[in-house]
């Protein structure tokens, strides 16, 4: 069977802007039902953007045996996935107008 996305796929800028999105697109609705639910408030979709930007960046330098000993790399890290996140921000911003969704929920 041949996967679709690999951890190679994960070291570049537009693989993990596709699968931020993605998940973004397919999570939001289950995380805006809990905090709806349990808490009375919305998610915005901008801090959910930046929690997987992060753990999917951290996660592949992870498993791509990145040296994280350092505190360098870790800010860098951290950089990169503000940088990411932003940009998968819009993307989703992009895909929720284009499909009449409220995006500050």
């Amino acid at each position: 069977m041949e996967n679709f996305i690999t951890i190679q796929n994960l070291s570049t800028i537009s693989g993990l802007v596709l699968v931020v999105v993605l998940l973004v697109q397919n999570f939001k609705g289950i995380i805006d039902t809990i905090f709806d639910k349990y808490f009375n408030i919305s998610f915005p979709t901008k801090y959910l953007t930046f929690i997987v930007s992060e753990i999917l960046l951290f996660t592949s330098k992870y498993f791509l045996s990145t040296d994280f000993h350092n505190g360098e790399e870790i800010f860098i890290t951290f950089i990169n996935g503000c940088i990411l996140s932003g940009i998968s921000s819009k993307s989703v911003e992009a895909l929720m107008n284009k499909n009449n969704i409220d995006v500050n929920r």
